[in-house]
């Protein structure tokens, strides 16, 4: 006899809009967060130190999915840090959506999924239900 799955899909969530996703993320994902609304990452690490702990975040664990936040454009350099191989993963959210230069530079790294914030949810959700 076998038994479905209990193991949660495994999220990282590097938007620094997301106070308003993270109860509803928790509930269907093992949510991990590496943001600056949580460490104040901007102040305690330089560029390498910072380059370095999202490659290490990245790599150390699977993730199915990467929550990463457009937030004017700043996302860009944030999607250059994660490891090319890791970039299929990635979900660009967004409030407004993107200007056309801003999706092409995500495409031109390897990032092809985009995401209105409060879609985000039902992103998530199905992710937990095909798990």
């Amino acid at each position: 006899m076998t038994f479905p799955s209990t193991k949660k899909p495994r999220v990282l969530l590097l938007d620094w809009s997301k106070n308003y996703l993270l109860e509803l993320l928790q509930k269907n994902v093992d949510l991990v967060t590496f943001g600056e609304s949580d460490t104040d990452w901007y102040e305690r690490f330089s560029a390498s130190q910072f380059r370095g702990q999202i490659a290490a975040v990245v790599r150390q664990e699977e993730y199915e999915l990467i929550i990463l936040g457009n937030n004017m454009g700043a996302g860009i350099k944030l999607a250059e840090l994660i490891p090319e191989e890791a970039r299929a993963k990635i979900v660009v959210a967004s409030h407004l959506g993107l200007e056309e230069s801003e999706e092409y530079q995500y495409r031109t790294l390897g990032v092809s999924r985009f995401s209105f914030r409060k879609d985000v949810y039902d992103l998530v959700s199905d992710l937990a239900v095909h798990q």
